[in-house]
C-alpha cells in the first residue's frame, strides 16, 4: 500500500493515529471494546474533537498549557456556534459517524457506559480500574463539564443571559484546520476556507465549486 511520510502505511493508519499512540493501543486487543477498562479510557479521551483541528489527545501529549488552551476552545468557538463546519470537507467531522472521531457529547455518553459497566463487574470497579477510579471519574466529569458549556453556550454556564450577538460578531469564525504551522493546506482545508470567505461575503459564490476531496492528514514536523 502507499506509505505515509512517517513511515506507515496509508491504508491502514494515518500519520495522527500512529503519533498518538492509538495503535499500540489497539495492537493489544482485537477491538477497542476488549481493551482493559483503564486503556479504554484513554482510547476514548484521545479521540475527543476539540473542533479546534486537534484531538485532545494531541494536545496531552503536548503537555498542560496545550491542555487549557484545547479545551478553552472547544468552550469557546463551538460553545458559541462560530466554527465552520461541513462534514463533506471535515475529516474529523466526517468519521464521527464510524467513530473514529468522538464528540464531546460522543465521549460523555462512552464514559458514562464503561464507568457503569466497570461498576456491575464482579472484579469490582477498584480492581478494573487499576486503583484509578477517582481520576477516572474526574475526566468523565470534566467531559461533562465541557459538554454542558458547549451546549449552553459560554455566558449561560452558571450565568443568565446568552452571549450578546455584537460580541459574537466581534469574535468572529474559526476555521478547523489540520495542517499543523508549516504545511500547505490539504485540498479539503482549501475548500473550506473558500466556503467561509464567501459566507463573510468576500468571494462571489458563482465563482465556487466545492467537491468532496480524499482527506490529507497532516502533522508539524
Amino acid at each position: 500500500g502507499d506509505v505515509a511520510d512517517d513511515g506507515v502505511e496509508g491504508d491502514e493508519e494515518n500519520p495522527m493515529e500512529a503519533e498518538w499512540g492509538w495503535s499500540s493501543l489497539v495492537s493489544q486487543a482485537a477491538v477497542p471494546a476488549m481493551l482493559p477498562p483503564l486503556m479504554r479510557v484513554w482510547w476514548i479521551a484521545a479521540r475527543v474533537d476539540g473542533r479546534c483541528g486537534q484531538l485532545l489527545g494531541h494536545a496531552v501529549a503536548k503537555g498542560l498549557p496545550w491542555v487549557r488552551a484545547w479545551m478553552v476552545s472547544l468552550v469557546v468557538w463551538k460553545g458559541t456556534d462560530c466554527v465552520t463546519e461541513i462534514p463533506e470537507l471535515d475529516p474529523f467531522l466526517a468519521e464521527q459517524s464510524m467513530g473514529r472521531f468522538l464528540s464531546i457529547s460522543d465521549a460523555v455518553r462512552e464514559l458514562e457506559e464503561l464507568l457503569e459497566s466497570v461498576s456491575d463487574s464482579s472484579n469490582g470497579i477498584a480492581r478494573e480500574l487499576d486503583g484509578c477510579e477517582a481520576e477516572v471519574r474526574f475526566v468523565a466529569e470534566v467531559m461533562k463539564y465541557l459538554e454542558q458549556r458547549v451546549t449552553q453556550g459560554v455566558a449561560s454556564a452558571g450565568h443568565s443571559g446568552a452571549i450578546h450577538p455584537q460580541a459574537k460578531a466581534q469574535l468572529g469564525s474559526l476555521v478547523p484546520l489540520h495542517c499543523g504551522h508549516n504545511n500547505s493546506f490539504a485540498d479539503n482545508e482549501r475548500q473550506m476556507l473558500i466556503h467561509h470567505l464567501n459566507n463573510v461575503g468576500w468571494l462571489d459564490h458563482r465563482a465556487i465549486t466545492l467537491s468532496k476531496p480524499e482527506y490529507e492528514y497532516a502533522h508539524d514536523p
